[in-house]
């Protein structure tokens, strides 16, 4: 998408056109269910968050300032639906993995199984402040600055907790390893 079109579309969703506020989430959909299913891990609370983010999209355009991207202004509305979704459940999320890229050697699947059952284990050990951060940074790609919109900190604070975060997943992956000795 090219900048001014998104510009284009974020202004005309602005102006009451709905079919382009839709275009803008569409675009958006495959990542924002990829983060919310990663932090509930429920395919029936990701769809019902997802659901209740795209309403507070609809209803809150007109507060997008447009000193962010628009997708991280996305990201953040469904981040918070999630947080909001999980303190409502007083349920611990889990984060799980795509596993659907096995290498080619089937003796290598129980393996790789294994491994992404390692880091699964570890983030869900994870604070779910420092979880978001390693998902939005490590997972989904985004800047310290961009993933600090989307939780409303500082780049600071994202670099920091993202730093704990994956000291504490080497610790718990070296401990799984020592177990295994």
């Amino acid at each position: 998408m090219q900048p001014d079109e998104s510009f284009s579309l974020v202004a005309e969703a602005q102006a009451g056109d709905a079919a382009a506020l839709t275009l803008l989430l569409q675009r958006n959909d495959d990542r924002m269910r990829g983060l919310a299913y990663k932090l509930l891990d429920d395919a029936h609370a990701t769809d019902d968050v997802l659901q209740d983010a795209y309403i507070k999209a609809y209803q809150n355009i007109g507060r997008f300032r447009g000193d962010s991207a628009f997708s991280s202004w996305h990201y953040q509305i469904v981040y918070t639906t999630c947080i909001d979704s999980m303190r409502r459940s007083s349920r611990r999320p889990t984060a799980p993995l795509d596993v659907s890229h096995h290498p080619a050697d089937p003796e290598r699947v129980d393996v790789r199984v294994a491994e992404v059952d390692q880091v699964r284990s570890a983030l869900n050990e994870l604070p779910v402040k420092q979880r978001a951060v390693v998902l939005l940074v490590d997972g989904e790609g985004l800047s310290h600055r961009e993933a600090a919109t989307v939780i409303g900190v500082r780049p600071g604070t994202v670099a920091s907790r993202l730093h704990r975060a994956r000291r504490a997943l080497r610790t718990y992956v070296e401990s799984i390893e020592g177990d295994e000795r």
